[in-house]
């Protein structure tokens, strides 16, 4: 989720669980909150994304970018394949994670 955008612990709360006052849905979130505490932006998302194809031995920027254009274009295409849809694959990602849970 940090990797399309939503950096924070609270809009990642808001894309999944849309009634804030749901405390059993935000307690199974938590511990997947937890464990991402190590990416605290979306930048540092995005470069954990890239290392795990075949990008370790490219720079920094170079991984960055790469994975910026495989979640426009190949993550949910049937959504967006343009920048600006990363907002939208957010929200159907949320919406996947609410219908799990």
């Amino acid at each position: 989720m940090r990797a399309l955008g939503c950096v924070s612990d609270k809009q990642i709360i808001n894309k999944i669980c849309y009634d804030p006052n749901d405390s059993e849905m935000c307690e199974v979130l938590k511990p997947s909150l937890e464990e991402a505490m190590a990416f605290t932006d979306e930048e540092e998302a995005l470069d954990y994304i890239s290392k795990r194809g075949n990008g370790a031995q490219y720079k920094r920027e170079t991984r960055i970018s790469y994975a910026i254009k495989i979640l426009e274009s190949e993550f949910l295409p049937h959504i967006s394949i343009t920048p600006e849809g990363l907002y939208k694959k957010s929200y159907f990602v949320g919406y996947m994670v609410n219908r799990l849970i």
